[in-house]
């Protein structure tokens, strides 16, 4: 049914070793609450058809209430997160490590990795909390569209480009 929330919390993507110790951390904190995890891969002899994986994708992230980025071997926010935001479902992801600065317009609720009791608490919150969950899931959504697209990325990047092309570059401590 179109537009009908599914499943509770998903995770979909590669669960390499460290998703998996992870997953088993978690699980015990979790209660009654369900996180499915899986991959939207859609396949025939000739090998993977992207274009048809991105739309089941796409379609099963729709389809939950809430996203569970794990952990990841990546130290930066990964694009799983603006793509979770544009199809309108909140995402829970790792706080990335470095300068927590560079992620203040990130539509996500952060977590601590080094916490999963606290991932699991936070899981059963949102699930819990439909109208707050789904305000918060429309405003990432319209985040997106507003700031995030790819016309609007491009545009930021040429414009940067462009601020900097006038200054003088720096190689090695030397102009030139």
């Amino acid at each position: 049914e179109e537009g009908r929330k599914l499943y509770d919390a998903i995770f979909v993507g590669l669960v390499y070793p460290k998703r998996q110790a992870y997953l088993k951390q978690l699980q015990p904190h979790l209660g009654d609450a369900t996180l499915k995890v899986g991959n939207c891969t859609v396949q025939d002899l000739g090998g993977v058809r992207m274009e048809e994986s991105h739309r089941l994708y796409a379609e099963n992230v729709r389809r939950a209430k809430l996203f569970v980025n794990l952990p990841s071997l990546s130290r930066l926010t990964v694009t799983k997160v603006y793509e979770v935001a544009a199809c309108g479902t909140l995402c829970l992801t790792p706080i990335p490590q470095g300068d927590q600065r560079n992620y203040a317009g990130v539509p996500a609720i952060f977590y601590e990795p080094n916490e999963p009791a606290k991932l699991a608490e936070n899981i059963k919150h949102w699930l819990a909390n439909d109208e707050e969950r789904e305000k918060i899931a429309q405003q990432f959504a319209q985040t997106i569209q507003e700031s995030h697209t790819l016309e609007k990325r491009c545009e930021a990047m040429l414009a940067k480009m462009r601020f900097n092309s006038g200054r003088p570059r720096m190689h090695g401590g030397k102009k030139f």
